[in-house]
C-alpha cells in the first residue's frame, strides 16, 4: 500500500503497521503468540514512554538549555515538559533522553516511533476525530441516479470516480482511492438538504 495515496496517513503509516494488524494476525494464525507479545510488549514501551515524557518538566537555566542553544533552539521560559520539548522540529530524542528519558537504549525504530508520535500528536489526534466524525455517515444512502456533475465542490477527478464507481453509500464513497473527507462533507450536505426538500414536498398543506 502507498500510504502517501491515504487520506489519513499519520495513522496509517509504514512504521506502525504491526501495531494495527498484530492482533488480527494472530487472530487469524499468521501470526506465532510470540511474535504477538512483543509486538504488544513493544508498544507498551513506546505509550509508557510518551507518558513519561509528558510528566517529567525542565526548568528554565538547567543543562539542557545549553543543549537547546547549541541546536539554535530557543531556551526555556518556563517550566516544560520533555514531551514539549520534544515537539520542537530541531529537537530529538536524544537530546533530551539524559534528563530522564527511559529508553536510552531501545532500538531506533522504538525511539523514532516515540518521536514520531509526539511531534504530530495534534495532527494525528485531529485525524482521529475526522475519522470518528465520518464513521457515522456509513450508511447514508445515494441515490443510484445521483446527478454528480450538478453538486458544487466537486473536483473533475472526484465527479469521474464516483460516476465511475456508482457507491451504493457514503461509506463506499469514502473508500475510493482519491475522495476527500472535504467530498464526503460536500456530499452528505447535498443528500441531507435534498431529503429536506423530499420532506418539505411531501408534507401536507395548511389550508
Amino acid at each position: 500500500m502507498f500510504t502517501s495515496r491515504v487520506e489519513y496517513r499519520l495513522i496509517v503509516r509504514e512504521d506502525n503497521a504491526d501495531r494495527r494488524l498484530a492482533r488480527y494476525g494472530y487472530e487469524l494464525g499468521l501470526l506465532r503468540e510470540e511474535d504477538y507479545r512483543k509486538v504488544e510488549q513493544k508498544y507498551q514501551w513506546i505509550d509508557k514512554e510518551i507518558e513519561h515524557l509528558k510528566t517529567v518538566r525542565i526548568m528554565p537555566g538547567a543543562e539542557l538549555d545549553k543543549e537547546l542553544q547549541r541546536h539554535n533552539s530557543s531556551p526555556l521560559r518556563q517550566p516544560t515538559s520533555l514531551s514539549d520539548i520534544l515537539k520542537r522540529p530541531e529537537v530529538t530524542y536524544a537530546m533530551i533522553a539524559p534528563y530522564d528519558g527511559q529508553l536510552k537504549s531501545a532500538t531506533r525504530e522504538i525511539i523514532d516511533q516515540v518521536e514520531y508520535e509526539i511531534k504530530y500528536e495534534g495532527f494525528i489526534a485531529r485525524q482521529l476525530k475526522e475519522v470518528e466524525r465520518f464513521r457515522h455517515v456509513e450508511n447514508i444512502r445515494i441515490p443510484a441516479d445521483m446527478d454528480y456533475d450538478g453538486i458544487q465542490g466537486l473536483s473533475i477527478e472526484i465527479r469521474q470516480k464516483l460516476k465511475q464507481f456508482s457507491p451504493a453509500n457514503l461509506g463506499q464513497a469514502h473508500r475510493i482511492s482519491g475522495v476527500t473527507p472535504a467530498a464526503i462533507s460536500i456530499l452528505m450536505v447535498y443528500l441531507r438538504k435534498k431529503s429536506l426538500e423530499r420532506q418539505k414536498a411531501g408534507a401536507p398543506r395548511r389550508s
